[in-house]
């Protein structure tokens, strides 16, 4: 997204790591709440050092929506673990301090800039607009819908349009 669109967080892997970093420190899953509708996942950070624990839990709707030909057994599987997921991620993000998350952020968003302009420095701006627009595809964005956010007609037009942001 972009504007009040525009999603970006940390990761479950990326607060996994930062628990390691912070170090001396375990999550662990509490009995999950089978409802009819959800499931209700509670998960626990426990500081060992300090003795700090801080629980909390997550809602998974078992309706949410499942992209892919996957059959409905494997889709709800996949539901519970974004929900286990959600769960063990929110919990340590909200135990550890907000500078060793913000930290972890700007680290992993430098690595993944670095990625980009190495890729385009060695295949050039073309090739790395083209690799962007097939992944896009591959989740579901249609190449019109990337044209019309960046007002123009023509996927080459893309690579003037970031020279002009440079």
């Amino acid at each position: 997204g972009a504007g009040q669109n525009a999603i970006e967080g940390p990761s479950i892997a990326l607060a996994v790591a930062a628990a390691r970093c912070w170090g001396n420190c375990a999550t662990d899953m509490l009995p999950v709440q089978d409802l009819p509708d959800c499931w209700i996942f509670t998960s626990v950070f426990i500081d060992l050092e300090t003795g700090y624990t801080r629980t909390r839990q997550f809602r998974q709707n078992k309706a949410w929506k499942i992209h892919g030909k996957l059959d409905e057994e494997r889709k709800e599987d996949v539901r519970f673990q974004i929900g286990q997921s959600k769960a063990e991620r929110n919990v340590i993000l909200k135990a550890l301090p907000s500078w060793l998350v913000t930290k972890a952020m700007q680290a992993a968003k430098s690595g993944v800039k670095a990625k980009i302009e190495q890729f385009v420095n060695d295949k050039g701006l073309p090739a790395a607009v083209d690799m962007i627009l097939r992944a896009l595809t591959k989740v579901g964005v249609k190449e019109p819908a990337v044209l019309a956010k960046f007002g123009i007609t023509k996927p080459e037009d893309i690579a003037l349009v970031c020279q002009a942001c440079e």
